[in-house]
């Protein structure tokens, strides 16, 4: 039987994830399509109509003109495949969104979650029908890829259609679909593409979503033990099906969403780790690295094969090194990444390295020294051109007072900003976002927001109190890159969240949500990918996680707790892939996993 496809909203179903996407070389010209009737009439999907009518299995189109208005979001509530080229099947459907805008004239845009608009040269969408029942038709481009080195399998142009009929209030559809493969336009082909004409068709329900600016909503998805391993960080794959946990143990352990059952990564020996730094995971989702202390190693493995892929010693020469407790960093593409490294008689800096060297203990292709002690916290800007340190440089415990700037490319230092001789004040060591340019940071002192240019070393203030008794704690850009969001340790019913405009520092919004108690200390901020919903975590006790949406009105939702009790809450890492949040309760020795459901 060949491979099914599935494309339903935020639902791409194959070997592995593929999503909307726009473009693709060769294939049907979409201006033949100028309408509904143009697109059902192709030869492949009146051939695929044919074979659902012959097996008793009516695919309705209505083609009047009055379609109800279904501009909005819709979320997938129940259906399954139930026909396809090969005959009878039974696949039921997993949950995911559709979204509905700009419906004229018998057009219609769509979207998903994840992009991919339908709209554009290469793309088509139409809605015919009455307010009882109604057809909407998509010419869509659909790519499948391999989720570790982000290979385009195949490129495919298809027919979609949803014929549904709306209940009484509106707020529920309910009906068919059919999806028919018209033409493979790009990719290494082979068993990955489904052939002209091969199609799905089934049942579906949509339940009308809530707004994109309501309250944003967590549900637990589940929880994964770690056994007698205490947990101390945890990262996940960018989609969020899978994820890994470092220990305090020196373990690491991987995880899928979907069965949550902890298995520990094979490590190299003999070895005397002590305890494993934090994870993370590059950002094509290929590989996870972590530091290991007690014999001071970097660990690169693949994600897919969990097989060790970089083991990097320390250098002991010229003078013996070793690895802080920092996240390893991985360029957006290639195989280049850094880390941390402490001398004993040289300065703190970055370690330059090739992440897939192999099994056998390999060495870093070099390192650069930073004119300051005291390595806090490590960063890479998004656009790959910029290593990001807090140096402590003298500062009290917890806090830091210079910024360091080195290239990433030529690995020499930019700059060192001291931001204490410029400010009068520490900054704190917890936090630190940059610009999807690489050209601006964003930390906190506690009393105030600080900009600083990474070219120019230049520092501006953004006040987001309204006391001085208050202290800013936690913030994060959206992956957007539009805004910030900033937890604020007010003790009172002052504002506790702002969000800043990432362009202009403009406050755009600074309330009081009653549902969160930020602690002087500790907690963490982080963004959902791909949207514009954060949540934050109060402090190094706090079980409840707010999410906040950072879209006008600025609304809170209810708070998800990641410990079964109050007296059994310390959350040591929170991190988010796709639309799944993981939080990591060292005093359960559990991970918490959450899914976004809305919006």
């Amino acid at each position: 039987m060949r491979r099914r496809l599935i494309v339903l909203g935020t639902v791409c179903l194959a070997l592995v994830a593929g999503c909307p996407d726009g473009g693709g070389g060769g294939g049907l010209d979409p201006n033949q399509f100028g309408s509904l009737t143009a697109l059902v009439n192709h030869a492949l999907v009146q051939a695929a109509i044919a074979q659902l009518n012959a097996a008793g299995l009516a695919f309705p189109v209505y083609t009047e003109s009055t379609p109800p208005n279904i501009a909005g979001g819709w979320d997938i509530a129940g259906g399954a495949v139930t026909y396809d080229q090969t005959g009878v099947v039974n696949f039921p459907l997993p949950s995911g969104r559709d979204t509905f805008f700009n419906q004229t004239g018998g057009t219609i845009a769509w979207t998903t979650v994840r992009g991919g608009t339908i709209t554009g040269a290469s793309q088509r969408g139409y809605i015919r029908g009455t307010s009882q029942r109604f057809t909407v038709g998509l010419l869509i481009q659909v790519s499948e890829r391999d989720v570790s080195n982000t290979t385009t399998l195949c490129a495919r142009q298809m027919a979609f259609f949803y014929s549904l009929m709306p209940n009484g209030a509106g707020t529920q559809l309910t009906g068919a679909f059919l999806a028919v493969t018209l033409a493979t336009t790009g990719g290494v082909g082979g068993t990955a593409c489904l052939q002209t004409g091969d199609f799905v068709y089934g049942n579906i329900t949509l339940n009308e979503a809530p707004d994109a600016n309501s309250a944003p909503i967590l549900a637990l998805i589940g929880t994964v033990p770690t056994g007698t391993r205490t947990p101390t960080s945890v990262a996940l794959l960018p989609d969020g099906s899978a994820g890994f946990i470092g220990t305090s143990s020196g373990s690491v352990l991987y995880f899928t969403t979907a069965n949550r059952v902890a298995s520990e990564l094979a490590l190299p020996s003999p070895n005397s780790f002590s305890a494993a730094g934090p994870v993370s995971v590059s950002p094509d989702g290929g590989r996870v690295g972590f530091v290991e202390l007690g014999d001071p190693r970097i660990l690169v493995y693949g994600t897919s094969s969990r097989n060790l892929v970089g083991n990097i010693v320390a250098p002991q020469s010229p003078s013996p090194a070793n690895y802080p407790a920092l996240p390893v960093l991985f360029r957006s593409s290639g195989n280049a990444a850094y880390a941390g490294i402490a001398f004993q008689n040289h300065r703190p800096g970055f370690a330059f390295f090739n992440s897939v060297q192999g099994v056998n203990p390999a060495s870093i292709s070099s390192a650069t020294s930073f004119l300051n002690d005291g390595l806090r916290l490590i960063h890479l800007t998004q656009d790959g051109g910029r290593l990001v340190a807090l140096l402590n440089g003298g500062a009290p415990a917890g806090k830091a007072r210079f910024v360091g700037v080195m290239g990433a490319q030529s690995g020499s230092v930019e700059r060192e900003v001291d931001m204490t001789s410029q400010l009068g004040i520490d900054i704190l060591d917890g936090a630190l976002a940059t610009s999807t340019n690489g050209a601006t940071a964003w930390l906190t002192t506690g009393k105030a927001l600080q900009s600083v240019s990474l070219l120019t070393g230049g520092i501006s203030t953004i006040n987001v109190l309204e006391s001085t008794s208050d202290n800013v704690r936690n913030l994060a850009r959206s992956g957007d890159g539009q805004v910030l969001l900033v937890s604020i340790a007010s003790g009172a019913t002052r504002g506790n969240v702002a969000i800043v405009d990432a362009g202009t520092s403009q406050v755009l919004n600074r309330q009081y949500v009653s549902t969160l108690n930020v602690q002087p200390t500790s907690g963490q901020v982080v963004f959902f990918p791909s949207t514009r919903v954060g949540v934050i975590l109060s402090g190094p006790s706090g079980i409840d996680l707010v999410p906040i949406n950072t879209l006008s009105p600025y609304t809170a939702g209810t708070p998800v707790q990641a410990a079964v009790a109050t007296n059994t809450a310390n959350t040591t890492g929170v991190a988010t892939g796709g639309r799944v949040l993981a939080a990591a309760n060292a005093s359960e020795r559990a991970v918490y996993l959450f899914q976004l459901v809305s919006p």
